[in-house]
């Protein structure tokens, strides 16, 4: 089921790593790819994706009613218009810190995606104007999975801390990139107070996956309509439509 049209929210913004990634990595020096089949059957051929068929974020956003998902950033073909509707930066293996990753190969890391967003907020700028570009970063969603890539490297990271203390290191990290984009936001579209359109959806999975489709599938549900157990402080539904 679909709620509001694209027309309500214009562009989708994704950043994140194996969750989200649609084909990033294909541009990457790494062995994180998902090039090969069984990922992508059910596109008929891989996509990029680490998963048979969509990510979560593919179908939150066909349900918001977009009918095109945000193309992978690194791909040679977004360029032009295509980027107005939202970029997808997110690439398998990376992570909250610079280094996760790097035992796969090249990484992009959340870091790095920001830079990929700042650019894209430019472009988008020299497209459409600034006034344009400030109503469509007010009503855009920003999605982002990642996490659990540092979580499953910590020993790489620090071996002196526990578990709790690095879960905490690990938050105070993303809580500062997640300043920073929007601190990105604030120089485009000049906001002021608070960014009420701003939503972080964090989702954590695991380094490659497979017949996954299902899974997703339930998990955007709860995303698109649960109760403040699963979503807070609303669902992407509420989100769109407020």
């Amino acid at each position: 089921m679909t709620c509001s049209s694209a027309q309500s929210v214009p562009a989708f913004f994704i950043f994140g790593d194996s969750a989200a990634d649609v084909g990033n990595n294909n541009y990457v020096a790494t062995v994180a790819k998902a090039n090969t089949i069984p990922n992508g059957i059910d596109f008929g051929n891989p996509t990029g994706r680490f998963t048979n068929g969509r990510t979560v974020f593919d179908i939150l956003q066909q349900q918001v009613g977009f009918k095109n998902f945000s193309p992978a950033y690194l791909a040679p073909t977004t360029v032009g218009d295509v980027i107005l509707q939202g970029v997808n930066y997110a690439a398998s293996a990376s992570g909250i810190f610079n280094s996760t990753g790097s035992q796969y190969g090249e990484t992009v890391s959340f870091d790095t995606q920001l830079k990929y967003h700042g650019r894209i907020t430019l472009a988008i700028m020299s497209r459409i104007g600034v006034a344009a570009t400030q109503k469509l970063l007010r009503k855009s969603i920003y999605a982002i999975a990642l996490g659990a890539n540092d979580i499953l490297s910590k020993d790489s990271h620090t071996s002196k801390l526990t578990q709790d203390e690095f879960l905490d290191f690990v938050i105070s990290r993303f809580r500062s990139q997640l300043q920073v984009l929007r601190t990105q936001l604030l120089h485009a579209a000049l906001f002021s107070g608070t960014m009420e359109d701003f939503s972080a959806a964090v989702h954590f999975q695991k380094f490659v996956l497979t017949d996954q489709n299902a899974a997703n599938l339930v998990t955007a549900k709860y995303m698109m309509e649960g109760n403040l157990t699963y979503m807070f402080p609303m669902n992407v539904r509420q989100l769109v439509q407020s």
